[in-house]
């Protein structure tokens, strides 16, 4: 829902490149400057495997995590997808075709997962309206976000979203679905967050604070499929399907490993782990053999209850000519591990409910009004 629509100043103007650029710089800081030897070529199995050890051990000690993310967001569209976006956007379906379009977002996640059982809670808010920048024109559409509410588990995922909201954003009234899900490790997919029927909502990177221990797959999984792939290789019980290089740094606290696939046109990828924490990918980039950078992800851990947790992230994307996808920074807060969650949060009673909204039950094809905590089944006439 359009709720403005104004000139942007040059000052913003000014502002969203100063972001960038920060952004960019500052996601290179750390591995960029630090200095690599190769590692001996027959110590790169065992110590692949050394690493794997040590990162597993130090996730396996979380059962439970919650905290709060703070994510500030800023996509670019260009041509026909820049116009196609702005179309969605209410009110602004007569606005001249843009050339590049930037999407600003701000809001926070607050999350709550049962690690030992793979089930998680996410509550998505917006902490100032979505902004969609013209930037030929300068103009600035703002539109409503709402707020979201998710549950997944092996058996079901559920989304909350309001279906009816007033021109100032109050909540009128709110969906649930709720859909089945086939058992999947985390690191599988996203929670939920766009379904049919639900409002346009970009995914957001770092939604899932899991992600940041992997590569790809959790980087525990990866190295020790590295490990035992290379070992294989060099006894001659398999064929070589990629490049692996191993390096360390000059001062001995740092590693660097390199994969490149030999087929043409594949991307390879190059990450950094950290021996002072727990061995946890501190950088990782994204790259076509050309050289041309597909994406980069800088992480800050820290350690709490003797666990290394994510601590501030920054993303990168571009697109294959270079230019620009995707700004995004996450800071994680009032973070705790291996508490006691209460019994109703992966249950419709934390979904954000309030009596009258509604409940769709795809997983039995039936339909329910929210009232006192309980759900009374809407009753449909049969044909």
């Amino acid at each position: 829902m359009l709720i403005i629509k104004n000139k942007s100043s040059k000052k913003q103007l000014i502002s969203i490149f100063t972001i960038i650029t920060v952004f960019v710089l500052s996601g290179q800081t750390i591995a960029h400057t630090i200095e690599f030897k190769n590692v001996d070529p027959n110590e790169i199995p065992e110590q692949l495997a050394t690493m794997s050890s040590v990162v597993k051990a130090n996730y396996d000690k979380i059962k439970s995590w919650e905290g709060k993310i703070l994510y500030e967001c800023m996509i670019f569209y260009r041509g026909k997808s820049a116009a196609d976006i702005l179309k969605n956007v209410s009110g602004a379906e007569e606005a001249n075709e843009p050339n590049e379009l930037a999407r600003k977002s701000e809001g926070t996640h607050e999350f709550k997962f049962d690690v030992k059982n793979n089930r998680m809670f996410i509550y998505y808010t917006s902490t100032r309206p979505v902004e969609y920048i013209d930037l030929s024109t300068q103009l600035t559409y703002t539109d409503l976000s709402s707020d979201q509410w998710a549950i997944k588990t092996n058996d079901y995922q559920m989304i909350c979203y309001p279906d009816r909201l007033k021109k100032d954003g109050t909540i009128l009234h709110k969906k649930a679905i709720k859909y089945s899900a086939e058992p999947q490790p985390f690191w599988s997919s996203n929670p939920p967050i766009t379904k049919p029927g639900a409002p346009y909502q970009p995914v957001v990177w770092g939604s899932d604070p899991r992600g940041f221990f992997q590569v790809g797959t959790p980087v525990w999984v990866l190295l020790s499929q590295l490990s035992e792939t290379l070992r294989l290789y060099r006894q001659g019980d398999i064929d070589s399907v990629f490049n692996v290089m191993l390096e360390k740094s000059t001062e001995g606290k740092m590693y660097r490993v390199k994969i490149a696939n030999p087929c043409e046109n594949q991307w390879y990828t190059i990450f950094v782990l950290d021996g002072t924490k727990g061995f946890n990918p501190i950088n990782i980039e994204n790259k076509y053999p050309n050289g041309v950078t597909l994406s980069e992800i800088s992480t800050e851990f820290f350690e709490i209850q003797s666990v290394f947790l994510p601590k501030t992230s920054r993303l990168v994307r571009y697109e294959g000519d270079s230019s620009l996808k995707e700004i995004s920074t996450v800071t994680l807060s009032d973070m705790q591990i291996n508490m006691s969650l209460p019994e109703n949060t992966f249950t419709i009673n934390n979904l954000g409910l309030q009596d009258g909204d509604n409940f769709v039950d795809k997983t039995a094809n039936k339909e329910y009004t929210y009232q006192g905590g309980e759900l009374v089944e809407i009753e449909t006439t049969k044909k």
